[in-house]
């Protein structure tokens, strides 16, 4: 039966070092990632991604769902990384005891109060802060759920193959208590693969949990009594990366970088020992943006000391007398694989990288910290006799631990509070790294504060004068000032750098219409869609400009590509009505104006559209309803006034209605261009 006291008590951490994240802004990628995606807008986008391997289906349904839940308001996304991780820690718990149920009599360190004591180390361990707290993570918290699932169902299904777990069973029970769970952790290592490709590892975690926990022979009788079984799951992994290869064009190419995978693998030797595992045990100087030097030189012999210690660690993996311990440092270097070997990705280190690593490499942190309280404990005995209750110790010792370790959590997630605390501290921590300045600067410019940004994109620009989202940001402060000369040549030195730049090229359009060069315009929106079809601002200004430069058709084809991404929006039905109007399509222009209207009832223009598309195609009742609705809503503008009097006058023949509204037109506003010829008209219909 499970003990619900310790997951209850893993819970409880989790929820209180976390309490204080539920209001923390959406950060860096989360924005392009999430926000500006179609595909979360509504539970009807889920068949767009959901059988499309590549983009993580599972996360993006998540944000999905996310969206369904609160739109873009943050506490539904927070809520989610947090309990996908409270479910990580406790899988970290069971892990720890299926290993124990396996081979509790080989390890004394295999015990129930060191795997909760891994947990809540993998609970509150600072170096998880940026998985959980930005949103972006969540793949990496979702993939190391079923990762860890995926090895507990595998423990499971060794240990009722071998009996040590269904001692009183039949054979033919065994058998089948054996397969379900082999079926549960294949399902689980799918799902997994939906979250996040770092799953690829977890044939080498298996068989190492099967070799130290169940297997009793030496490493080469092992090989030899499973070595069908390996061959076989070798050729599965070949088979996937070979897939892989098929539809990604070169795994090495997966991301953008600007080194080559000689000199990532090199760097990542360094990363791994001196930035990783130091932060496991030392989890200070936090940081979104690490400044880690790059490592070029295989031939130097220096830069043969990460790969050193990488050696000396697991030559003492190999020679611990525990077994857990073992396992656990394996887990922690054979995770990191995926992200820090040959791969180059476009940051060298990432501490949400960790995540995974670090839920395996706890049970090593526990083991070992039980140990060390073991060893404290008997030379305390020997030094200082026994008046003093020194077992206090082995108990007081963890505690410190975890204590300190949550409340450097809850102070790491105050960084996270808003972009500028984020950036700031990581432009402290790597004051030589371009990206913290600029990122600086872009959330200044959100907040109106345009000096403030402008200083920030200059010292990035000094750092790097060719830096591209500076010199996009910096002309797009240049444009909201209305300098749009200055602001037109930082956006052209952008595109001249990296021309498929979309921000670039969409605030270059902007500047230019403004400019009174609208075909010119056009035609940088269109490079700025090229560059990024998602781009729902940039479609909506081409498809305006379209309607406006007589390109009907196109303005159509643009503005339902604008609906289809903001299905939500008004605007874009607004837009609609009117480019229909310009091919007289007023049936679809009136659809149209009547679904922006039922978006945004309260929109002036979609309700003088609506009312003015009914007036066209004689709909004089309809429109008359609307124009009073208009009324309404705003009683103080005298061309609704002037508009129902034409209505009366020309077309209902109601004289004494036509009087009152034109006479509350002029009553709103007696200097209005057409006061002249009203005045006429009020004069003849009282005559009458």
């Amino acid at each position: 039966m499970i003990q619900k006291k310790p997951y209850l008590l893993l819970a409880g951490l989790v929820s209180v070092v976390y309490a204080n994240i539920y209001l923390n802004s959406f950060h860096f990628d989360d924005l392009t990632a999430i926000l500006q995606k179609p595909w979360i807008r509504g539970l009807d986008k889920i068949p767009m991604f959901l059988f499309s391997f590549f983009q993580r289906p599972l996360v993006i349904l998540s944000f999905n769902l996310n969206y369904y839940l609160s739109e873009v308001q943050v506490w539904s996304y927070h809520l989610f990384n947090i309990a996908f991780h409270m479910i990580a820690v406790w899988l970290v718990y069971r892990l720890a005891l299926e290993l124990s149920a396996l081979s509790k009599k080989l390890d004394p360190l295999l015990n129930k109060r060191n795997g909760f004591l891994a947990a809540a180390i993998f609970a509150l361990h600072p170096l998880n802060t940026q998985a959980v707290t930005y949103i972006s993570s969540r793949s990496s918290i979702m993939a190391t759920c079923f990762y860890l699932s995926a090895t507990i169902f595998f423990l499971r299904a060794i240990g009722a193959r071998n009996g040590s777990l269904h001692k009183n069973v039949e054979s033919s029970d065994k058998s089948i208590n054996g397969i379900i769970p082999f079926i549960l952790s294949f399902v689980c290592l799918f799902f997994g693969f939906l979250c996040k490709e770092i799953v690829v590892t977890f044939p080498a975690i298996a068989f190492l949990a099967h070799f130290l926990f169940v297997s009793r022979y030496s490493i080469l009788n092992w090989i030899r009594q499973n070595f069908k079984i390996i061959c076989t799951v070798g050729l599965c992994l070949i088979l996937v990366l070979g897939g892989i290869l098929l539809f990604k064009n070169t795994i090495l190419n997966m991301h953008p970088s600007s080194f080559t995978w000689k000199t990532y693998l090199l760097t990542q030797t360094f990363v791994i020992p001196f930035e990783y595992f130091w932060k496991f045990f030392f989890p200070f100087n936090l940081s979104i943006e690490i400044d880690f030097p790059l490592v070029s030189d295989w031939m130097r012999v220096s830069n043969f000391l990460g790969i050193t210690i990488i050696g000396f660690y697991l030559w003492v993996c190999f020679t611990s007398s525990s077994r857990i311990i073992c396992f656990g440092m394996l887990w922690g270097i054979v995770t990191f694989l995926p992200t820090s070997s040959v791969i180059p990705l476009f940051d060298i280190a990432v501490e949400h990288r960790t995540y995974l690593p670090l839920a395996g490499f706890s049970l090593a942190m526990a083991a070992m910290i039980s140990s060390f309280g073991k060893v404290a404990l008997e030379w305390l005995g020997k030094k200082f006799p026994a008046k003093v209750n020194y077992k206090m110790f082995a108990l007081v010792f963890p505690i410190i631990i975890l204590i300190c370790f949550g409340v450097l959590t809850t102070k790491r997630n105050k960084v996270w509070k808003d972009e500028i605390s984020l950036w700031r501290d990581a432009k402290t921590k790597a004051p030589n790294i371009v990206r913290p300045y600029n990122n600086i600067g872009e959330a200044y410019d959100k907040l109106g504060d345009y000096s403030s940004a402008v200083s920030e994109f200059k010292a990035a620009l000094n750092l790097n004068p060719n830096y591209v989202f500076a010199l996009s940001n910096l002309g797009n402060i240049f444009g909201k000032l209305k300098n749009y000369p200055e602001s037109i040549k930082y956006f052209r030195k952008a595109i001249a750098i990296k021309p498929d730049y979309s921000p670039a090229n969409y605030n270059l359009a902007k500047a230019l219409h403004v400019m009174g060069k609208p075909h010119e315009a056009r035609g940088y929106y269109q490079r700025a869609i090229e560059g990024n079809s998602y781009f729902a601002e940039a479609i909506f200004n081409l498809a305006h400009l379209e309607t406006q430069l007589g390109f009907y058709e196109d303005s159509i084809k643009n503005y339902v590509k604008f609906i289809d991404l903001q299905p939500k929006l008004a605007k874009g039905y607004l837009g609609l009505g009117r480019a229909f109007l310009g091919v007289k399509e007023n049936a679809k222009a009136i659809e149209a104006f009547q679904k922006a209207v039922g978006l945004k009832p309260s929109s002036l223009s979609a309700n003088i559209s609506l009312a003015t598309a009914y007036l066209n195609v004689g709909n004089i009742d309809d429109s008359i309803l609307v124009f009073d609705r208009i009324l309404k809503q705003f009683p103080k503008i005298a061309g609704i006034h002037k508009n129902l009097g034409l209505i009366y006058y020309k077309h209902k023949k109601i004289p004494e209605k036509a009087i009152h509204h034109f006479k509350e037109s002029l009553k709103l506003d007696e200097n209005q261009p057409q006061a002249t010829e009203i005045r006429s008209i009020i004069s003849k219909l009282e005559g009458t």
